[in-house]
């Protein structure tokens, strides 16, 4: 029972009722001692708080203790964890110097700013020096600059400030305006090669390619059949983002299963879709009439080209 006789008084004015009331004088005992109860908590909680261990651990428990660890104050666990800890720390150590970039600083973006056209203008004939065969800065406000974010956001995602042409391997800086490059850029759903990256657009995923000037307009010839007459990269615009795989839109031998090697079986209203320019064939698996497997048989791969020799017609 409480002793209070200030706190008794209290509760018997509270309740209303008077000391010799014997009911009442239960009640108000019962309230006292659950009011000490709770004071008796209270203090202890207070005394837990105050510690200096719990202060240890609150340090430890914060955001910037777990992002940069110190060595050796976890003992053992702290040896364990040292290789995720590392990888944390380097991240963390790359993301101070994105801001420290120069380029960043001039800019505010990892892509470089197009000071003038003149390795285009080296580049193409005089005749496609034009708004229709370069992609330039869209005049309507509405929707244009989807394309280009879109590419901007996946290659800064991976930090890529340059990408390399899919056939010769050159370096083609990537720019934050229209034209993005010195050439095109294409999405396959294949991997042409391990520099590709994953792009995810229009809800379809699909690797981004890019493919420089010169090998657009060089002549190539087909490994298998050696025809040189097919490659239509002359026609593309420069500096865009293609739908769809530009390596295979046009045809001089049937394509072939990478399985079993045997060619596979087009139809006559693919190969009238194709001339027509729908190429929805080349987004879509296809399975071989020889082995069943189901693939992208008709994309033709990026080591399926070769230079035409000069003395080839």
């Amino acid at each position: 029972m409480l002793k209070s006789e200030p706190v008794q008084r209290g509760l018997f004015i509270l309740v209303g009722a008077s000391p010799s009331h014997a009911f009442a004088r239960d009640v108000c005992f019962e309230l006292a001692d659950g009011m000490r109860a709770l004071q008796m908590i209270a203090g202890s909680l207070q005394r837990v708080l105050d510690s200096s261990d719990v202060g240890y651990r609150k340090r430890v428990a914060s955001k910037s203790e777990r992002r940069w660890p110190r060595k050796d104050s976890f003992g053992r666990e702290g040896k364990q964890r040292s290789p995720n800890a590392e990888a944390i720390a380097k991240s963390n150590i790359e993301r101070c110097n994105f801001f420290e970039d120069d380029q960043v600083q001039k800019t505010g973006s990892i892509f470089e700013h197009r000071k003038d056209m003149q390795f285009v203008k080296n580049a193409l004939p005089a005749c496609r020096l034009n708004g229709f065969h370069i992609k330039m800065e869209d005049d309507c406000p509405q929707g244009g600059d989807d394309v280009r974010l879109s590419v901007l956001r996946v290659l800064g995602s991976f930090n890529r400030r340059s990408v390399p042409c899919v056939l010769c391997t050159q370096k083609l800086i990537v720019y934050d305006r229209y034209p993005l490059l010195d050439g095109t850029f294409f999405l396959s759903p294949i991997q042409h090669s391990k520099a590709s990256v994953p792009m995810k657009f229009d809800s379809k995923c699909a690797y981004l390619h890019a493919l420089c000037i010169g090998c657009m307009h060089a002549k190539w010839a087909c490994a298998r059949c050696g025809r040189s007459d097919w490659f239509l990269g002359a026609c593309l615009v420069v500096g865009t983002l293609y739908m769809y795989d530009v390596l295979s839109t046009s045809l001089c031998c049937p394509p072939i299963c990478r399985t079993c090697l045997s060619p596979i079986l087009m139809t006559d209203w693919q190969r009238s879709s194709i001339e027509k320019g729908g190429f929805n064939l080349f987004t879509e698996q296809t399975r071989c009439s020889a082995c069943g497997r189901q693939d992208f048989h008709h994309i033709r791969r990026a080591n399926s080209f070769k230079l035409r020799d000069s003395e080839t017609p």
